[in-house]
C-alpha cells in the first residue's frame, strides 16, 4: 500500500527536523545531561514537526545507547518504537479522548513500568480538545507522575489550556517553517523520493505552505500523482491548486498604486479567461496586501516569510506608495471579500473594486463620509508621494556655447497683479494632477513682494511647501518674470489681510460700498489700490 509523503518522510531524528533548531537542541542536552522533564507542552501551528519531534524524543529518552542525545537506531528500545509496537511510547488523540473516563484509563496506565526503554512516555495530541474536568482529572497526575513516566502534550491552540496545566509543563514553541528553509527541505526529499520538480515549483508551494511542512508534501503528492513521472512545472502546479502566480498580484498592486484601471482590467480579463475563481483570488490578493503593509512598515519586512523574489516585487511597490494607501485598498478588497460571500456577478464586483482602489474619489462617492476622507487623503498621499518633475524648467539639451542670458527680471507689484488676474489660465496650462492640485488655491498679496498662494486645508499647504521651487520656476517659465511665492491658510491670510487693510479682501472690482467705509479705503489704502486696481464705488 502506497504510504502518503507526509507520513513517509516523517523525521527519524533530531537533525532531521527542520527549521526548530531552538527546540531540538534544547532537548538534546536535557537527554545527554540527564535532566529530563516528566511533562512538556509542544504549541504551535500545523505541519511544523510537534508530533514527530515528540516520536523523536521519546525514541531518544528510550534509547538504551544514546549518543549525545540522539538515539542510536539500533538497539530493542529504537527498533520496537521505530516499528510502531513499542509499549513504552502510548499515542493519544484528545479530540476523541477527551473526557473524565479516558483520564481514569490513563491514570492507571502509568502505574505500570516500562517494558524494554528506560521511560513510559504518553503522547496527547490536540489537548486543548479535552474538557474542563478532564484537565483537572490529570491536574494530580501531570504535576506527580511515576518516576518511568513523561507527559508531551501537543497543541495548535495554547490559549483554551487552562493555567494549571499550563504551570504544570515545559513549553515549547514550535515556529513556522521559512519558506527558505523549506524549499532546502523539500529539495532533498524529492532527490530521495525521485520526484522531479522545477525549483519555480518548489519555490511557489513554500511559500503557498505557509509554514506548514505537512501541507507542501500533501501538495507535491497530488502532482506526483497527476504528472507521474514528467516534470512538476510552476504552470502544473497552479492548475492543480487552481490559484494565480504571486506574479500577477504584484502586477495588479502595481496597476493599482499607478491608477492605471486598464492594466487591472486586462489582469482580471486573463483570470477569468483562465477559469481562476474570483473569491479565493481576492482572498490571496489581501494576503499578499497584508504581506506589503508589514513590508513597509518599519522593522516589519524582518519577521515576514516571504522568497527573495518577492521581497524585490514588494522593495518596488512600497517605493510608489505609502503605508496609508496600502490600508485602504485592504479594506476595499476585504469589503469585496465579504460581498462575494453572498453571491452576485463576482466579476463585476471585482471590477468595480477595482476602479475604487485606482480612483480614490470613487470609493468615496461609494462610501460616505469615512470612505470620503479616506479617498481624499489616499489622493493626497498619492500626489505627495509621486515624483515632482512638472514644475521643474526643462533641461536643455546640449548646445552650442552661446552668450549668456539677460538676467531674468523680479516681479514687482504689477507682475504680480497679472498672475493674479491670469491665475486659471496658469493652471490650466499645467499636467492634469498638478492643475487639479493648484486649481484649488486662490492667489492673493499683502505688499510684501511677493505672490502668496492661498489654501484651505492644512495638508494641502504641506503638500504645496514642498513644492515651491517647482512652482516658482514654472510660473517664471509662463510670465517671463522671477516670482518669489508664499503658501498660506486661508484663515492666516484673511487675519493678515483684515489687520492690514481692513477688509478689502472681501472686496472686488465693482463691489459697492458705503460712503464711510469707501472714504477709510480711499484714506488709507491709496498704494494698495494702484496695485490692486480696486474700484471704490460710493453709494
Amino acid at each position: 500500500m502506497y504510504t502518503a509523503l507526509y507520513r513517509k518522510l516523517r523525521p527519524g531524528s533530531f537533525d532531521e527536523i527542520v527549521a526548530q533548531g531552538h527546540i531540538v537542541n534544547t532537548l538534546r542536552n536535557q537527554i545527554a545531561g540527564g535532566r529530563i522533564g516528566h511533562a512538556y507542552l509542544f504549541c504551535g501551528t500545523r505541519g511544523t514537526g510537534k508530533t514527530s519531534c515528540a516520536k523523536v524524543f521519546a525514541r531518544a529518552a528510550n534509547c538504551l545507547a544514546s549518543i549525545e542525545g540522539e538515539a542510536c537506531g539500533i538497539c530493542a528500545s529504537c527498533t520496537e518504537i521505530a516499528a510502531g509496537n513499542s509499549m513504552d511510547v502510548v499515542e493519544i488523540d484528545a479530540a476523541s479522548n477527551n473526557g473524565v473516563d479516558n483520564v481514569r484509563d490513563l491514570r492507571e496506565d502509568v502505574k505500570y513500568p516500562p517494558t524494554t526503554g528506560r521511560h513510559r512516555i504518553f503522547i496527547v495530541d490536540e489537548v486543548h480538545m479535552m474538557t474542563t474536568a478532564a484537565f483537572n482529572a490529570l491536574l494530580k497526575t501531570l504535576e506527580e507522575p511515576p518516576p518511568h513516566v513523561i507527559f508531551i502534550l501537543a497543541t495548535t491552540d495554547p490559549q483554551r489550556i487552562p493555567p494549571t496545566i499550563l504551570s504544570r509543563v515545559m513549553r515549547f514553541d514550535f515556529r513556522r517553517i521559512s519558506p527558505q528553509d523549506m524549499a532546502v527541505a523539500l529539495r532533498g526529499y524529492m532527490e530521495k523520493e525521485n520526484i522531479d520538480i522545477s525549483g519555480e515549483a518548489l519555490g511557489y508551494i513554500s511559500e503557498l505552505s505557509d509554514g506548514a511542512m505537512r501541507d507542501a508534501l500533501s501538495l507535491i503528492d497530488r502532482c506526483a500523482g497527476l504528472y507521474f513521472g514528467e516534470l512538476i512545472t510552476l504552470e502544473r502546479v497552479l492548475e492543480i491548486t487552481g490559484t494565480v502566480d504571486k506574479s500577477v498580484f504584484f502586477e495588479l498592486a502595481k496597476g493599482i498604486f499607478a491608477g492605471d484601471i486598464g492594466l487591472c482590467i486586462g489582469i482580471v480579463e486573463k483570470i477569468i479567461a483562465n477559469g481562476r475563481d474570483v473569491v479565493q483570488f481576492v482572498s490571496e490578493f489581501v494576503h499578499e496586501l497584508r504581506n506589503l503593509m508589514i513590508f513597509a512598515m518599519p522593522g516589519g519586512r524582518e519577521g515576514l516569510f516571504v522568497s527573495e523574489s518577492a521581497r524585490l516585487a514588494m522593495e518596488r511597490l512600497v517605493n510608489i506608495t505609502n503605508i496609508e494607501s496600502i490600508i485602504s485598498k485592504i479594506n476595499i478588497f476585504s469589503d469585496l471579500r465579504a460581498r462575494l460571500r453572498h453571491g452576485g456577478n463576482d466579476r463585476i464586483q471585482l471590477e468595480v473594486a477595482l476602479v475604487q482602489a485606482c480612483n480614490p474619489m470613487a470609493a468615496a462617492a461609494a462610501g460616505g463620509d469615512s470612505a470620503a476622507l479616506a479617498g481624499i487623503m489616499d489622493r493626497l498621499n498619492r500626489l505627495e508621494t509621486r515624483p515632482q518633475p512638472t514644475f521643474a524648467p526643462p533641461t536643455p539639451a546640449a548646445a552650442p556655447v552661446a552668450p549668456e542670458p539677460a538676467p531674468i527680471q523680479k516681479a514687482i507689484p504689477e507682475d504680480i497683479r497679472q498672475i493674479i488676474n491670469k491665475w486659471d489660465e496658469f493652471c490650466r496650462g499645467l499636467d492634469a494632477s498638478d492643475s487639479g492640485l493648484l486649481g484649488h488655491t486662490k492667489p492673493g498679496f499683502l505688499d510684501d513682494g511677493r505672490l502668496i498662494i492661498v489654501v484651505n486645508q492644512p495638508a494641502h499647504e504641506g503638500i504645496l511647501k514642498k513644492r515651491v521651487e517647482g512652482i516658482e520656476a514654472a510660473l517664471q517659465k509662463h510670465f517671463g518674470k522671477a516670482v518669489d511665492i508664499h503658501i498660506m491658510l486661508k484663515i492666516h491670510y484673511d487675519d493678515r489681510h483684515r489687520k492690514k487693510y481692513g477688509g478689502l479682501d472681501d472686496f472686488k472690482p465693482g463691489t459697492v460700498a458705503s460712503p464711510a467705509v469707501s472714504e477709510k479705503i480711499v484714506d488709507e489704502f491709496d498704494e494698495i489700490k494702484k496695485v490692486l486696481n480696486f474700484n471704490i464705488i460710493e453709494e
